[in-house]
């Protein structure tokens, strides 16, 4: 649904529309998508009533096209977030629809000019390289494979440790016949218990099957269960013959560290009658483990939500060459904001759209962007130091805007 169509459902009226991104700064390539703002007002009862029905920002369902009720706008102007300023300087042929009202706000655009926004500019432009390096990571190192508990529990060996899946696997042992035991006041540290009855009733359906498999493994020296259960397991079964093992040795009823089906999001602890020897000490990885579900599920929606476009054309390359040109674009505005006080948004007009869009198109190494960012940076925090603009946006002069856009509006 267009953007000015939703307003008008809220009940909202536009003050100002315009085209925002890679076509106002003059870098849109053939496949750019047209990007929209707008400024609005919203109705009188949303205002001076309980505010329940207030709503602050509008969008679209791809949030591509934003609009934002006006005291919200001269909120975010007022600290100097660099999206909303640049909306202060949209070249012209940007600009899809103004209101008069809009105006008083247009009159006041160069007092919003301070040192505030360029921190702000500074900032975002470096949040830009994190989203660059932030691919690259996602291409080579993807996190494709759902965690799950085990994998981030440790036990000992020798003088370090192993993961508990290889421990097991050595001993011919199997998680889901586990049962832990937290040790008090010990952070994600377990004794390890194993169900021996429960591995040898579901393993071997009868007794007959058992004695088979132990005397055809006896023959071939791989009877790595009997050589764990002889090691841990006869400890409360003194003198117990092989032949008695079926019918003595009894399910406990463990649940396992985890689930088999992969679906536990954390370790399982079970009840472990007093008198039962472990067969080891684990330590669990819980902030691990939760990390690691976090890259994973930012990797799904990255999955889902990405520009494939731009993902193929960045495939072979080291960074999102995307970001990287609009972080050296933004350090470079923030550098003729605070030498020039200057606010382009154009890059044409700049005299730097070629250069950016070589950028774009991978025509340098993520090193020398860096190099040139880092650069950049410097000299813009030199420049600071001697800059003559305010500090920050006076507020009051803000707050008598909002009253004075209001009041007219209104009335």
């Amino acid at each position: 649904m267009d953007i000015k169509n939703i307003v008008t459902q809220n009940g909202g009226k536009i003050i100002y529309h315009y085209i925002r991104g890679s076509h106002a700064y003059g870098l849109n390539v053939e496949t750019s998508d047209i990007d929209t703002s707008a400024i609005y007002i919203a109705p009188y009862s949303e205002i001076v009533g309980l505010r329940s029905s207030y709503k602050e920002q509008l969008s679209d369902e791809k949030g591509d096209n934003v609009a934002y009720e006006v005291g919200r706008y001269l909120e975010l102007l007022l600290k100097s977030n660099p999206t909303q300023l640049e909306s202060l300087f949209i070249p012209e042929r940007c600009i899809l629809y103004k209101d008069s009202i809009m105006d008083l706000i247009l009159e006041h655009k160069n007092d919003f000019l301070s040192k505030s926004a360029l921190y702000a500019l500074s900032g975002y432009a470096w949040d830009q390289i994190q989203k660059a390096q932030g691919l690259n990571k996602k291409c080579v190192n993807p996190v494709t494979e759902k965690p799950t508990p085990i994998e981030y529990c440790k036990t000992f060996k020798e003088q370090g440790s192993e993961s508990i899946k290889s421990f097991l696997e050595v001993n011919g042992l199997k998680q889901k016949y586990c049962g832990l035991v937290h040790i008090p006041k010990m952070d994600q540290v377990y004794g390890v218990y194993y169900d021996w009855g429960q591995h040898i009733h579901n393993e071997w359906k009868t007794k007959g099957e058992f004695l088979d498999w132990y005397h055809y493994h006896l023959t071939c020296n791989k009877l790595r269960f009997i050589d764990s259960f002889v090691k841990w397991g006869l400890r409360a079964y003194p003198g117990l013959k092989i032949g008695d093992i079926y019918d003595t040795v009894l399910p406990l009823g463990y649940h396992g560290i985890q689930k088999e089906d992969g679906t536990s999001n954390e370790v399982r602890v079970d009840s472990v009658k007093k008198g039962e020897e472990p067969i080891c000490w684990m330590s669990y990885n819980e902030n691990g483990y939760k990390s690691q579900c976090k890259r994973y599920k930012e990797y799904q929606d990255w999955l889902k939500n990405r520009n494939e476009e731009r993902y193929q054309n960045n495939l072979g390359h080291n960074y999102d060459s995307k970001n990287m040109m609009h972080n050296v674009r933004l350090l470079t505005m923030a550098l003729e904001l605070a030498r020039d006080k200057k606010y382009i948004i154009d890059r044409s007009i700049a005299g730097d759209r070629e250069y950016l869009l070589d950028i774009r198109n991978h025509k340098f190494s993520y090193q020398q962007l860096l190099d040139k960012s880092n650069e950049l940076k410097s000299q813009l925090d030199q420049i600071i130091k001697t800059c003559d603009l305010p500090d920050k946006v006076d507020y009051n002069m803000v707050n008598n805007l909002l009253i004075q856009i209001r009041k007219k509006f209104y009335e």
